[in-house]
């Protein structure tokens, strides 16, 4: 007998689910640990390559940036086509903007084919009046 539908655990979502953890707008992105591409020398020494050129700064700036930059990300994601270990697509950045926008690629990633990719986080627009 499959199973009555509840509340996706996601605090503020109204989504029902039966199965999974959580309906697919909170759904983890299921890249796994990324420690077998990460992991590498070329990867680790990319990483420290871009940290040096923008000075540990974050570049990316979203709304609780703590400023220092812990992360290097890649401005094209790879999974977009970006490319893997080129110091022009790769930008420092901290943690929570790191996180921000990682959250929103694998929202993209789950989005494909429902439409064109957009900006992780588009532009804040003023409410009229």
């Amino acid at each position: 007998m499959p199973r009555a539908p509840r509340k996706c655990p996601k605090p503020g979502c109204l989504n029902r689910i039966t199965s999974a953890a959580y309906c697919p707008d909170h759904t983890t992105h299921g890249w796994g640990s990324g420690a077998a591409r990460t992991g590498t020398r070329e990867h680790q020494t990319w990483r420290a390559a871009v940290l040096e050129r923008d000075s540990h700064r974050c570049q990316l700036r979203y709304t609780g940036c703590i400023g220092t930059a812990t992360h290097a990300d890649h401005v094209t994601p790879i999974a977009e086509g970006g490319a893997t270990d080129e110091l022009a697509n790769g930008q420092a950045a901290c943690r929570p903007c790191h996180s921000k926008k990682s959250s929103a690629e694998g929202h993209r990633a789950r989005q494909r084919g429902k439409g064109p990719a957009t900006h992780p986080l588009p532009p804040v627009t003023q409410k009229p009046g």
